[in-house]
């Protein structure tokens, strides 16, 4: 597969295990997204846009790609919040994509931190 062909997914994952946060693609009727669990038990999902409008997409090769959407989940599944968005923002792909990975950690070590406060309370 040439690069130009290859999944915005083989750039996002290595570097989300390289950063030690142990994401997991996964899917539903919205389409593809990576799922990085926080150690307090909520979740942040990062997804993509491509050029063509398609959401929620990982699978788009990387010419295609539009920007990246991470949105953390509360343990519970009910309240949502928009970490990171960069769609319609023209940023360059390997910084948009370096972006996700620093957003996700900050999210990882933040809940890490109030799991271990909690812990202690």
């Amino acid at each position: 597969m040439s690069m130009s062909h290859r999944p915005v997914s083989r750039d996002l994952l290595p570097r989300l295990i390289s950063a030690q946060l142990g994401p997991r693609p996964d899917g539903d009727a919205e389409g593809t997204f990576v799922l990085v669990e926080l150690p307090d038990g909520s979740r942040v999902k990062v997804s993509g846009t491509t050029t063509d409008g398609a959401e929620c997409s990982i699978e788009h090769p990387p010419a295609a790609h539009a920007g990246w959407a991470v949105e953390w989940t509360c343990p519970e599944g009910d309240h949502v919040l928009s970490l990171y968005t960069s769609h319609g923002q023209q940023v360059p792909y390997e910084a948009d994509t370096d972006a996700v990975v620093q957003v996700v950690r900050e999210a990882y070590i933040e809940r890490g931190v109030l799991a271990v406060l909690a812990d202690l309370g």
